[in-house]
């Protein structure tokens, strides 16, 4: 008995020193340090010189689609003080949070000139290094389910990801939502670590900034509520857990607080987030866009959404084969099957090229690092963010452009697969005696 049992004891010994093989300067972090914090602003200087250069090198510098109407807002904001998307009369159209930055970005721009090729370019320098920022902030957040050499990994394959690098040069609202998107991920799990009050408030501020630039994230709202309620079942106590939440959704409220009021003095009712609703809905109520761009010809947003919940309806009714196949894989195919990115307006090569081909790569193992993440409670926020986000899009038109904010996301949930893949394989090899 004692000749058999002795390769068991050292058989589970190997097991669990392949599956800590990730050691303690490289397991994921509950807290960054030193070495985090400088690795983190290297990151952010390399993608600063990347995305400064992308604007610095000529380039196509046209507008086109919702950036008319977005440089038009900025303009209108700074010349008539009127907030406008489609015209020159107050609208809601959207939410005010990417027309304001747009217009402080060429307020900046008039201080050396008021050259509207100057002003645009202003915003892409701005842009840039905001989307350098986000690089930093993404490591960071990606170190507490990751251990460092995957969070580098995963950093540095972000700051080469063709359309990270492009965006900043389009006056659209992604490289400003990313940014506020990753700080809310980031500053959610300092917020739950710290579980003092004053972060969960700051928490909430970056998330109600970010739903004045798109409103699709106003139900991650309630995911503190959910967390702190789970969390007193480990002993958090109750008075705490309600003055955090109290606080998250104080701060989430406090930057939405004039846009609401300017809606109710304007049009004398209450608009929470904005009017754009109908139109977005309705074509994503059109499967395979049968229909064609006609559709809703003429109707007001009113009448485009009672349109759309009707078609819905009619179409879960009459054909559910169909809308369901539409309202899942077929939307899904459209948003994550090709990267957001035209050759057009920006740099094509070899590794452009390779590294566009990886999209599907990144989307796949991705997909896998989220639905296995859902059992790991380092990543299980980052993971139920990535659904939700992706659930909220369902409805609407399907159009690659808004998946590209889950794709940070994706990319921390590959190396997450990745990761445990390999501490598996490892803790399989060693409990074979193949590797000690």
């Amino acid at each position: 008995m004692h000749m058999h049992s002795a390769p068991v004891v050292n058989r589970s010994s190997r097991v669990v020193r392949a599956a800590g093989r990730l050691g303690s300067p490289r397991r994921p972090a509950d807290r960054l340090d030193r070495t985090d914090t400088w690795v983190g602003l290297a990151l952010i200087a390399m993608a600063a010189c990347i995305r400064l250069y992308a604007v610095i090198r000529p380039h196509d510098m046209s507008l086109y689609g919702d950036m008319v109407h977005y440089d038009h807002s900025a303009r209108l904001l700074l010349d008539r003080h009127v907030f406008s998307f489609w015209g020159h009369q107050p609208d809601a159209y959207v939410t005010p949070g990417y027309p304001l930055f747009l217009a402080l970005c060429y307020a900046l721009a008039n201080l050396h000139s008021t050259a509207a090729t100057w002003q645009i370019q202003t915003a892409q320098y701005v842009q840039a290094l905001l989307s350098a920022l986000t690089v930093g902030v993404l490591y960071w957040t990606s170190r507490r389910p990751l251990a460092r050499p995957w969070a580098v990994a995963v950093s540095l394959m972000w700051t080469v990801y063709p359309p990270a690098v492009w965006s900043p040069l389009l006056l659209l609202t992604e490289t400003l939502y990313l940014f506020l998107l990753m700080c809310f991920l980031w500053l959610f799990t300092v917020a739950a670590e710290r579980r003092h009050p004053g972060w969960w408030l700051l928490c909430g501020i970056v998330l109600g900034l970010c739903g004045l630039v798109r409103p699709t994230v106003f139900p991650l709202v309630l995911s503190a509520g959910i967390y702190l309620l789970w969390r007193l079942r480990d002993g958090l106590p109750g008075k705490r857990a309600l003055a955090c939440f109290a606080g998250h959704v104080a701060g989430f409220v406090l930057p939405l607080i004039p846009w609401w009021v300017r809606n109710f003095r304007v049009f004398h009712k209450l608009v929470l987030t904005d009017t754009e609703v109908g139109n977005p809905l309705l074509f994503g109520s059109d499967p395979y866009f049968q229909a064609g761009p006609d559709l809703g010809r003429g109707l007001n947003q009113l009448q485009q959404k009672r349109l759309a919940i009707h078609r819905i309806v009619y179409g879960f009714e009459h054909q559910p084969g169909l809308y369901l196949k539409w309202y899942t894989v077929g939307k899904l195919h459209i948003l994550f099957g090709q990267p957001w990115y035209h050759p057009v307006y920006a740099t094509t090569g070899a590794v452009t090229v390779w590294l566009l081909h990886l999209h599907l790569v990144w989307v796949v193992v991705g997909a896998i690092g989220i639905v296995s993440g859902l059992w790991v409670p380092s990543m299980r926020f980052l993971s139920l963010v990535g659904l939700c986000l992706v659930a909220l899009q369902l409805p609407f038109i399907p159009v690659n452009r808004y998946a590209f904010p889950v794709m940070p996301i994706l990319f921390v949930a590959s190396g997450f697969a990745l990761q445990r893949a390999l501490c598996w394989g490892r803790a399989a090899l060693a409990s074979r005696g193949v590797i000690a």
